[in-house]
C-alpha cells in the first residue's frame, strides 16, 4: 500500500512539474504553416551547404566594457545585414558594425561576459539566407 501511495504521489509531482516547466519555458511561438516553413528552411540550408558559406571569427578583443570582434563571412560577397544579438537576455546592445569586402568589424560598448550570437543575412543566387554564429565573450 505504501508503495502504491508513493507511486501516485510521484506521478502527480511529475505531472505538475511538466505543466510548470511547460508554462515557464514555452515562448508561445508556433509556425503557422510548418510544412512550407520546413521546406523553405531546408532550401536555404542547402544553399548554405552547397556554397560553403559560414561566419568566421578572426579575433575577439575584450577590454573592460568594450569589445571588438573581427571576422568575415566565408564565400559570400553580398552581406545584406549583420548584427550582434543576445537571444537569452533579449537586451538591446549598443553596437557599431562595419562591413567591407565580406569582412566585418563589430564594436560593442557595455558588454558583459556571456553567450551571444552573430547574425548575418547574405544574398546568394537571388536568395536571402540567414547565418548564425554563437560566440562566447569572456574577459
Amino acid at each position: 500500500m505504501r508503495m502504491m501511495i508513493a507511486l501516485v504521489i510521484f506521478g502527480i509531482l511529475l505531472l505538475f512539474s511538466s505543466f510548470y516547466f511547460g508554462v515557464k519555458f514555452f515562448d508561445g511561438k508556433l509556425v503557422e504553416d510548418s510544412y512550407n516553413a520546413a521546406i523553405e528552411y531546408d532550401k536555404k540550408k542547402k544553399i548554405i551547404n552547397d556554397n560553403d558559406i559560414s561566419i568566421v571569427i578572426n579575433s575577439i578583443k575584450f577590454d573592460d566594457k568594450f569589445c571588438r570582434i573581427a571576422g568575415d563571412v566565408k564565400n559570400a560577397d553580398n552581406i545584406v545585414s549583420l548584427k550582434f544579438d543576445s537571444p537569452s537576455t533579449k537586451l538591446s546592445i549598443s553596437q557599431n558594425v562595419e562591413i567591407k569586402n565580406g569582412k566585418f568589424i563589430i564594436e560593442l560598448k557595455d558588454i558583459t561576459e556571456g553567450n551571444y550570437l552573430i547574425v548575418a543575412e547574405v544574398k546568394v543566387k537571388d536568395e536571402l539566407v540567414r547565418l548564425e554564429k554563437p560566440v562566447y565573450i569572456k574577459k
